[in-house]
């Protein structure tokens, strides 16, 4: 692991995140072909307000309350709930998908249970000043349930 992951874990443990803003998006993925690559495009969601306040509850129980063991991601690592995967975004299309929530209020906002269909992922995204820290989940099969 490295010096620049041990420092950003820490801080991330170390942070108070009840002022930071929550925002929550819908990312959809157009697959690859043999002469395109994949493409995405983030949905906004809206939130009651309550759920903002769980999410940093999530967040605080889930990487602030723990000790990981940290670990490069690898095919084949074993699924332990006391491990942190680490990958570098460089090799995945995470900053595709970054520069389509950048859009903000361009994006789309999700009005019915339809828009919910076909989703890859969720984005959960934490902000203060020139901070951002991502949550996210790959949806299992493609889609919303």
């Amino acid at each position: 692991m490295s010096t620049n992951t041990k420092k950003q874990i820490k801080e991330i443990q170390a942070e108070n995140f009840n002022d930071w803003s929550v925002s929550f998006w819908l990312i959809k993925r157009k697959a690859p072909t043999t002469i395109k690559e994949a493409s995405y495009h983030a949905w906004r969601v809206d939130m009651d307000k309550k759920l903002p306040t769980r999410f940093k509850g999530y967040l605080k129980n889930q990487l602030q309350g723990k000790k990981f063991h940290v670990e490069k991601y690898d095919y084949s690592n074993a699924d332990c709930d006391d491990v942190l995967l680490t990958v570098d975004s460089g090799i995945t299309d995470f900053e595709k998908v970054e520069a389509e929530i950048n859009k903000g209020f361009d994006n789309p906002r999700v009005d019915n249970h339809k828009d919910l269909l076909n989703s890859w992922a969720y984005v959960i995204l934490f902000e203060k000043d020139d901070k951002k820290l991502y949550a996210w989940k790959k949806n299992q099969y493609g889609h919303a349930a």
